[in-house]
């Protein structure tokens, strides 16, 4: 099957991909200051890269301890 149309899509910012992260991983400013670092981090590690934060910060939903964080 040949594809009719190539769409170029660019990567998110590091604000963009933060913003990201917090909803599917369901943070707020009011969560542990630990958790909101560590997902800073591993939305950083992600590059940008959307389906990488949807699937990680998705599967730290509801996650509230720190080493459970520390292993993503």
């Amino acid at each position: 099957m040949a594809c009719a149309k190539t769409i170029q899509l660019e990567l998110l910012s590091e604000e963009e991909a933060w913003a990201m992260f917090k909803r599917y991983a369901d943070l707020s400013n009011i969560s542990s200051k630990g958790l909101l670092e560590q997902g800073r981090k591993i939305a950083k590690k992600c590059k940008g890269l959307p389906i990488a934060i949807a699937t990680i910060a998705s599967s730290l939903k509801g996650q509230k301890h720190q080493e459970e964080w520390d292993v993503a």
